[in-house]
């Protein structure tokens, strides 16, 4: 192999590994679309923060990430299947709660 074509190969290998070292980095898209709405109160509530996953990427998060409830609206991102899901915090869980409000520890 001549200086000339392995000078060529360097260079070549150093542009591919400069192109694919640039740039964002791959990350997978999420499987499940996740609305998610926090609040805090029993029977009266107030809404203290939101959490967004889109399937198309990052999350987008507004106030509280934390609260005494949450309710989820979850869509799967491949069969578009749908689901509804309301968490009431206890301590250091999340326990199933059948409706918003339905206190059943202490906050």
């Amino acid at each position: 192999m001549s200086i000339k074509t392995s000078l060529r190969l360097a260079v070549a290998a150093i542009a591919v590994l400069l192109i694919t070292s640039s740039g964002s980095p791959l990350r997978a898209l999420p499987g499940n679309e996740i609305h998610r709405t926090y609040y805090t109160g029993c029977t009266s509530l107030t809404e203290v923060g939101t959490y967004d996953l889109y399937c198309s990427g990052s999350p987008i998060t507004s106030g509280q990430q934390s609260g005494d409830w949450r309710e989820d609206y979850v869509t799967d991102c491949q069969t578009l299947d749908s689901s509804y899901f309301v968490q009431e915090w206890c301590t250091d869980h999340w326990r199933n709660a059948d409706f918003l409000g339905d206190c059943r520890c202490d906050h």
